[in-house]
């Protein structure tokens, strides 16, 4: 199921953007509530490369491990957590625009059984989380030199 899809163009190439995008390091530069990355894996990002995301939510932290599950440069990535009966994908697409790039973000939920029916309430968390970072990411990328 697609939760939601958004997209935003920002001044900057396709390859810059899909570098950036591409790194989990930068995260927590357009997601606030992003305390601390930590790669578990080697440092060059590619399929299978896996990471620890520790976020604020609310008063307490909570971790999750993440993997890059989609990694074909200089225009595709997707990253993958997975939960007791659910995963969840971020996809990212990088493509030419005549104001420099489209970034797009699709985010899925797949689940199974007794879980189908959190789908509503993830897909509304997610948005309330992450809905608005690709324009924190342009913000980023276009007030700085990457």
């Amino acid at each position: 199921m697609n939760a939601f899809e958004k997209k935003e163009i920002i001044n900057e190439t396709p390859e810059e953007v899909f570098s950036f995008i591409s790194d989990p390091t930068n995260a927590p530069d357009y997601i606030k509530d992003i305390v601390k990355i930590e790669i578990l894996t080697s440092n060059d990002i590619s399929t299978g490369t896996r990471y620890r995301e520790t976020r604020k939510i609310g008063k307490r932290q909570a971790s999750a491990v993440i993997e890059v599950s989609h990694y074909k440069p200089p225009r595709e990535v997707a990253f993958t957590s997975k939960l007791t009966g659910m995963k969840i994908t971020y996809y990212y697409h990088t493509e030419a625009h005549e104001e420099g790039s489209e970034l797009t973000l699709t985010c899925s939920i797949e689940s199974r059984g007794v879980m189908r029916l959190f789908n509503g309430i993830m897909k509304k968390m997610l948005l309330r989380q992450d809905g608005d970072h690709l324009n924190e990411v342009k913000k980023v990328i276009e007030a700085k030199e990457i």
